[in-house]
Formats: C-alpha cells, structure tokens, sequence
C-alpha cells in the first residue's frame, strides 16, 4: 500500500489515470475511509460515489464484507 504522504502523484490523478483503464479505483485513509472512488468503485459498493465519501465499510457494507476489506486494507 502507498500512503498519499509517499507518492509524489496525486491521489486523484492516480484514480483518474486508473478510471481510464477500466478498473474500480479508490482510495482511503489511515482509519478506511474513502477519499476518493470511482464510479466502478461505487457500483461494487451500491452506492453512488459522494454516498460513500468520507465514510468507511463498516458504514457502507455488510459486517462480514466490511471486516474482509478491512482485514486486507492492513
């Protein structure tokens, strides 16, 4: 995982560059919220991407699918 601090791109730039491949992009903070996601990502999460802004899995998810995610986040 690289942390916003280490890459010298933006994270938006990157979610953009990435959105133009195709690919369900997002980003979250140290404590797993989105800060950025994509209208692929949005569609995995049911939701439209501001919905899901600043907001983690557990707000978003089932119990068992956010604790799977966030597992794999660390």
């Amino acid at each position: 995982m690289i942390t916003a601090s280490e890459s010298p791109v933006s994270v938006s730039a990157l979610v953009a560059a990435l959105t133009a491949l195709g690919l369900a992009v997002y980003a979250k903070d140290a404590a797993g919220r989105y800060l950025e996601l994509n209208a692929g990502a949005a569609a995995l999460l049911g939701r439209a991407a501001p919905e899901a802004l600043g907001r983690g899995d557990a707000e978003l998810l089932a119990p068992a699918t956010a604790a799977a995610l966030r597992a794999a986040d660390q």
